[in-house]
Parts: C-alpha cells; structure tokens; sequence
C-alpha cells in the first residue's frame, strides 16, 4: 500500500462500487476483465489526459528566454520511488549528470519538483548545457516536450504525453501501471540504478526516433464517455439505481 503511494488500491476500492468504467486501452479492459468486472459495464474510450493534452498543446510555444540554441533532452523528477531516498535521488542525478556530460550537443532542460531542485542545482549547476528550471505552465511545458529529442521522467502523465506527442520517454523507476506505453515502443523503463538509466537514454539517442504510436488513443475520449452516459442515463427508468 505504500510503495511508493496507494494509487491501486485507491482504484480498486473504487472499482467494487463502479458503474461504468471506461477504460484507456484494451489491455486496460483486459485487466478489468480478469478482476470479473462485467462486460457491458467496460466501454474502451481512450484517455482523458490525451484529450487536455493534444488541446494544450495545439498552439503552444516554448518562450523565447527558455528556448535552447541545441536539441534538448526534458527532465522531471518527482515521484516517491526517488525523492523518499536521497542515496537513490543522488545517483539518479549522477546519471544525469553523466548523460550531459557525454552529450554536449544537447542541453538539457529540467523543471524541478521543489522536493529534487536543491538537489539538482548541487550536483548539476554547474554544467553549462544544464537547466534547472522552476516548474513550468502546462502549455510551455507541452511546447518543451513536443520539441524535445527525448524525455527523461518519473512521471505518469509523461508515459501518456510523450507518445502522444511523438516524444520518446525513458521512463526512470522500477515498475510501470502504464505497459500499454512500453508495449507500443518508444517509451522504455529504465529502473533505478544509474548504469541502466544511462544505458536506456544511450539507447533512445541512438535509435533517433519519434515515439512511434497513441496507446492511449488521438483524442475525443471525454466525448466518447459523455456519449456513453448521455445514452445510459436517458435509456434507464427513473427508479432505476445502482452503485455509481
């Protein structure tokens, strides 16, 4: 329940009392399937986050104070797995630091979670291809993103973001909710050990690619739902209830 937070069992406490469930995937319907929720009570829709996401985006401009004069790689660090320990927080930042190293060529841009920035300004301020930046509008950092050779985040949203905007992600913890995102490619779990951080970004520098699919759809998911509920409220008797 704890490690790192209790999102699932929050989701699953929360799915004996669902009514509908729309799903971001197929391999999402799947996993409903397999805890016996009933079929007609799982629509596929696509994701939510995709639908912000693709509309934030649409016009969206990194400002000319933040834009780089090379490629850049985009950093965020904020999730438990990290922050809770500063041994594995340090050699995370080590492998930052290493990367930025190696790669001249690229600056790296890194809006900083207040729980990482003291620790990122102490191991990589003095770089000059580094950035640690305060966190970003949503917009801009959409713009950072979409523009960016590749992403190197902790972050959830990110795994869904990246591919939607054809943005590789390493994806640096041990373990992912979101497979549909490694299973599609272009989105790569790194673990958290400093040599395979590295080794993954090596990796998706050398192949030179854009993420190459929307596991989480193209968008119109909200329409989708709002659709799905419109037709089931109205369809149903007034006395009618369930769980919701």
């Amino acid at each position: 329940l704890e490690d790192p937070f209790p999102e699932e069992a929050n989701r699953r406490l929360i799915a004996t009392l669902t009514r509908w469930h729309f799903a971001p995937s197929e391999e999402a319907r799947q996993a409903l399937l397999r805890e016996n929720v009933p079929p007609r009570r799982i629509q596929v829709t696509g994701n939510t986050v995709i639908d912000a996401c693709l509309a934030m985006a649409e016009g969206a401009a990194i400002p000319a104070h933040l834009k780089p004069a090379t490629p850049h790689v985009l950093v965020t660090l904020h999730r438990r797995e990290i922050t809770r320990d500063p041994a594995i927080l340090a050699d995370v930042l080590g492998a930052l630091r290493t990367l930025a190293e190696r790669h001249p060529e690229l600056s790296f841009l890194f809006p900083a979670h207040p729980l990482v920035a003291a620790a990122a300004r102490e191991v990589l301020g003095d770089l000059a291809t580094v950035r640690v930046l305060p966190p970003q509008p949503y917009p801009v950092f959409l713009a950072l993103l979409r523009e960016a050779v590749l992403a190197i985040s902790d972050s959830g949203g990110v795994q869904e973001e990246g591919p939607a905007l054809g943005t590789p992600v390493a994806v640096v913890r041990a373990e992912t909710e979101r497979p549909e995102a490694i299973a599609a490619g272009g989105v790569v779990l790194t673990g958290l050990e400093p040599t395979g951080v590295v080794v993954a970004v090596e990796d998706l520098l050398a192949a030179n690619e854009r993420a190459p699919s929307f596991p989480y759809g193209r968008g119109g998911a909200s329409a989708r739902i709002a659709e799905v509920l419109s037709q089931a409220l109205l369809s149903e008797p007034a006395h009618a209830h369930e769980p919701s």
